[in-house]
């Protein structure tokens, strides 16, 4: 438990130098959002114990990382240059 604590201290931390990086919104906001999913993942797995329950852990990964690769598929489209 502290190990997975102290890793979701550290991807907060990282998330917040993300922000203050000052990269291009888009890109920043696709980053934070892999971050949130591995925190995400840790917290189900460990803190939930689905690590005992593999159907629903994967059910439940499986739709987290679906939900996840649109949005960041959201931050990248919004933040690309359009057409004039």
């Amino acid at each position: 438990m502290v190990r997975t604590w102290s890793a979701l201290a550290a991807l907060t931390a990282l998330s917040t130098a993300l922000h203050l990086s000052g990269l291009p919104a888009h890109i920043t906001g696709a980053l934070v959002l892999i971050v949130a999913w591995i925190k995400a993942r840790l917290i189900l797995l460990n803190y939930l114990e689905l690590h005992d329950r593999p159907g629903w852990a994967c059910g439940i990964l499986l739709a987290l990382a679906a939900l996840i690769a649109l949005l960041i598929v959201l931050f990248l489209a919004a933040g690309a240059p359009h057409p004039a």
